[in-house]
């Protein structure tokens, strides 16, 4: 038998769902570990609870929130300014409701047009520019190489 325990789900699975209902899906599937998401229509990363109010439903159900899904476009550093914006909206967040890392989306656009070095050196030069906001927060980033080949990140070797 599988332990339930050492799985997750991402809230993608349930993108309709009111945060309350999630974590108690989340609850009677016996898992313990959520990944929450700023990128579903018509809804914040905690709906319309406060963080106070998020980190309380997480304590009752015994789960933790592993992730918050994502820092988009992570790697374009013509929206430096507002990428750093975000990051320390989104880390702010994180200390809030006890929720250890950030995933980092790359660009995924088949309108890039950076060479694939272009796309490596900018990768690096924003991940030098945001360390210090994670360093701040004390949170980690989770690179995530979308395998798309439109992605500026596409391979994990790369990553």
């Amino acid at each position: 038998m599988i332990n339930r325990s050492n799985f997750g789900i991402n809230r993608i699975l349930c993108p309709s769902l009111h945060i309350i209902d999630y974590f108690q899906l989340a609850n009677e599937l016996g898992l313990n570990c959520l990944e929450l998401r700023n990128d579903l229509p018509g809804k914040s990363i905690t709906d319309t609870l406060t963080a106070k109010e998020t980190k309380i439903l997480a304590d009752r159900y015994s789960i933790k929130i592993c992730t918050i899904n994502a820092l988009q476009r992570f790697n374009n550093p013509i929206d430096l300014e507002k990428i750093k914006k975000e990051l320390i909206y989104l880390s702010n967040l994180a200390k809030e409701i006890n929720c250890p890392a950030i995933v980092f989306c790359p660009i995924n656009s088949i309108n890039d047009f950076r060479s694939p070095k272009e796309q490596f050196r900018d990768t690096v030069d924003m991940l030098i520019e945001l360390a210090p906001i994670l360093k701040k927060y004390n949170i980690k980033g989770y690179i995530v190489p979308l395998g798309f080949k439109s992605s500026s990140l596409s391979s994990v070797i790369t990553a």
